[in-house]
């Protein structure tokens, strides 16, 4: 029941996400904020939000509306969600000249709210959702099973998911053992119990948490990985 505060230069809807409740303002500097008549007046103080605009202006303005509208609140805690270095990451790639000045400007907006929460007793907790690693060349995927002369039309793909428009656990098999010689893929999931998959040299989707009694894919894969820049 206690007040909370969300800022974020993230995806609206995961912005939402974390203040389901509604207790509290969630401002999310693209053009989402609730309650919707305070989107006037930080447009007002903070210019007009916009989903056109860089990820370092989003990232930029998220802190100034931090620092100037929730710390000076009473809030029984907030959450500061920056884009960066994930966006730039994925449009640049790791080590690029345009993701390592991601992390400058992040590691600069962090000096920033240390500055103003440190001497109000504010306690900060710094994280990241996820990593990055080098995953070398796209691949055309498609292109890949039409050349080995398997009928896509047959599957939908989404996301590292393979499913079967039909089915045919013969043809699960055969794509499989085709997503195995291939070098760029990594780890190959099948349906399953327990740890090994239904599938020789696959591992069940239950070691991951990807099953689903209706909805898991026939087959996943990740992609092979480095850790070279």
């Amino acid at each position: 029941g206690e007040q909370i505060a969300v800022v974020s230069s993230g995806s609206p809807g995961s912005s939402y996400l974390q203040n389901p409740t509604g207790n509290g303002p969630m401002v999310n500097v693209r053009g989402v904020v609730f309650p919707t008549a305070l989107e006037r007046d930080l447009v007002s103080k903070y210019g007009k939000f916009s989903s056109e605009d860089t990820s370092t202006a989003w990232n930029n303005r998220a802190v100034d509306i931090l620092l100037g509208e929730v710390l000076p609140g009473d809030f029984a805690y907030s959450v500061l969600w920056l884009c960066d270095p994930d966006k730039t990451q994925h449009q640049a790639g790791l080590g690029s000249p345009e993701a390592l000045q991601a992390i400058r400007e992040n590691d600069e907006r962090l000096g920033r709210i240390m500055e103003e929460a440190i001497p109000k007793g504010i306690n900060l907790l710094v994280g990241s959702d996820h990593g990055f690693s080098t995953l070398g060349e796209p691949v055309d995927l498609n292109q890949s099973l039409e050349e080995a002369g398997f009928d896509v039309g047959k599957l939908v793909m989404v996301s590292g998911g393979m499913f079967l428009r039909e089915r045919d656990p013969e043809l699960v098999e055969q794509l499989a053992v085709f997503l195995q010689e291939e070098g760029w893929i990594g780890p190959l999931f099948s349906r399953g119990t327990g740890e090994k998959g239904d599938i020789p040299g696959t591992i069940s989707m239950d070691a991951v948490m990807i099953s689903h009694p209706r909805r898991s894919p026939h087959l996943a894969y990740s992609r092979a990985w480095s850790d070279e820049e």
